[in-house]
């Protein structure tokens, strides 16, 4: 397994596997990152490969089914934000679209955008700032993306500051 690397162009992300399925992924590709019960397949190196991404997708679906796990993923641009958009069992973002999707969100979904490794422990001090966000009218991510930075590290401090960077896909991943 590697370490997650920033500005990967293709994930495919699955909240619930399990270690047998991890392994067989390798098949698709040799990026293959494990966190808790979450599986991120970066398909990037291997989309040219397998014909494409939604042959690869197709495989990956398949490869899922053939373990009896549940129809559910997320295929976006960044693995940062793949629980953001974890909404509905299926989630498949064409190429270059996750940004522009990620700003339409609800606000609640800030809590889950960010590195995977990190998320579960920041989500107590995330869900207070989203409430606070609430509270002074921030109802999409969009409403937030679009405060200026100076804007943001005053009124939302350092947290405010680095959800920023990763709604902007510049946070760094561990």
């Amino acid at each position: 397994m590697h370490s997650l690397q920033k500005n990967k162009k293709r994930f495919l992300y699955f909240p619930k596997t399990l270690s047998s399925f991890t392994e067989s992924c390798l098949s698709l590709t040799p990026k293959v990152y494990a966190i808790k019960e979450s599986l991120y397949l970066d398909i990037d190196p291997t989309i040219t490969l397998f014909g494409g991404e939604e042959i690869l997708f197709l495989k990956a679906t398949q490869l899922a089914s053939s373990f009896d796990l549940p129809n559910q993923f997320v295929f976006t641009d960044r693995c940062e934000w793949a629980k953001a958009f974890h909404t509905q069992p299926e989630v498949f973002l064409p190429a270059g679209k996750s940004r522009d999707t990620l700003l339409l969100l609800d606000i609640t979904r800030l809590e889950f955008i960010g590195d995977p490794q990190t998320l579960e422990d920041e989500a107590p001090s995330r869900r207070d700032l989203i409430r606070f966000m609430k509270r002074v009218g921030i109802k999409k991510i969009s409403d937030f993306a679009a405060l200026s930075p100076t804007a943001i590290g005053g009124r939302f401090g350092k947290m405010g500051v680095t959800l920023l960077d990763w709604v902007s896909g510049e946070g760094e991943l561990i």
